[in-house]
């Protein structure tokens, strides 16, 4: 009995260690062929734990672009309907210009889900508003507190809990 329980584990374990690789070794050829939008839909599925590293990965390729071709990479990202790679496309690089900044706040005010919004609205605020764009600046911290009440309402009918 010990030995049939110790072979279903070992067996398991293999299984477990091999769906690993194979889903690594999908991501790497998507990425090696350029198509990182389905880069980054297998590894939000399949590992999730490794998302933020490849979307660094994909700020470190982006911030390396002149401006037109940085503006022309997310509108490739947004006609893919990967709104994320888009935005981090424009501002993952810290010296930004404000046409990137004011780029990025539209694609956020309009197309971003609320996650999106919640993760970096605060950082784009901030940038905005150090580059003189106040009432765009609030914009975004205004969709930021909507964005915030939706995600708390919707968690608290999750929970079954009044309100």
């Amino acid at each position: 009995m010990l030995m049939v329980i110790y072979g279903d584990l070992y067996h398991n374990k293999y299984f477990c260690f091999f769906y690993l690789i194979s889903n690594c070794v999908e991501i790497f050829s998507f990425q090696t062929a350029g198509m990182w939008s389905e880069a980054l839909r297998v590894c939000r599925e399949y590992l999730p734990s490794q998302e933020a590293a490849l979307r660094r990965e994909l700020g470190q390729r982006s911030a390396g672009l002149d401006g037109a071709n940085a503006l022309e990479e997310a509108r490739k990202w947004l006609n893919l309907g990967e709104v994320r790679p888009a935005l981090d496309t424009l501002i993952l690089n810290p010296q930004a210009p404000r046409s990137y900044l004011i780029r990025a706040a539209d694609i956020l005010l309009h197309q971003a889900d609320p996650e999106t919004v919640a993760e970096i609205g605060s950082d784009l605020g901030e940038r905005l508003f150090s580059v003189g764009e106040y009432a765009l600046a609030a914009q975004v911290v205004f969709s930021i507190l909507l964005t915030t009440i939706q995600l708390f309402i919707k968690e608290m009918r999750l929970i079954g809990t009044s309100y």
